[in-house]
C-alpha cells in the first residue's frame, strides 16, 4: 500500500474508535440491560439513533461534526428539549435557531502538550494502566 493510503485509513480508524467510544460511554452502551434478544437490538438502535441525531445537528448547526464535542452537543441538545417541552409552539423555530448557534460554538479543543507515556504501574481495580506519581515528579525521574 502507498503511505498515505495508509495513513487515510489509520485516520478513518482513529475516527471510528471515537465514534465507538461515545456510543459505549456518551449514550450509554458499554453495559446493556436487556435480556431477550428483540429488546437488545432495540436498546442498540436508540443509542445509534441518538449519536446519529447529535451528528446530524452538529451539521445543520454549519459545523463539520468532528470538529464539534460530542458531548457538549448533547448536554446543549437535553437542555434544549427541556425549553421546547415548555414553550409555545411559535417559539420553537426561534429555540431551534438558537441551539443551532450554540452547537456551532461547541468546539472541541485541541490538545497541545507534547505527547508522553500514558502509563507506569498497573492498577488491577481499574484494569488500565495509570501513573501514580506527578508526572512532573515521573519526568524528572524517567525523561532524559
Amino acid at each position: 500500500f502507498p503511505a498515505a493510503a495508509l495513513v487515510a485509513l489509520y485516520a478513518k480508524r482513529w475516527n471510528i474508535e471515537g465514534d465507538l467510544r461515545h456510543l459505549k460511554h456518551t449514550h450509554g452502551l458499554d453495559r446493556l440491560t436487556a435480556k431477550r434478544p428483540g429488546t437488545v437490538v432495540r436498546e442498540l438502535l436508540s443509542g445509534v439513533l441518538a449519536f446519529n441525531a447529535v451528528r446530524a445537528l452538529g451539521v445543520a448547526s454549519g459545523s463539520q461534526p468532528r470538529t464539534l464535542s460530542h458531548t457538549r452537543v448533547l448536554d446543549l441538545i437535553v437542555s434544549a428539549a427541556d425549553m421546547m417541552a415548555a414553550c409555545s409552539v411559535v417559539r420553537l423555530p426561534v429555540l431551534y435557531q438558537d441551539l443551532l448557534q450554540l452547537i456551532s460554538t461547541s468546539l472541541q479543543p485541541r490538545q497541545q502538550r507534547p505527547p508522553e507515556p500514558r502509563v507506569l504501574v498497573r492498577d488491577p481495580r481499574r484494569h488500565y494502566w495509570v501513573i501514580k506519581v506527578p508526572r512532573a515528579t515521573w519526568k524528572k525521574t524517567h525523561v532524559a
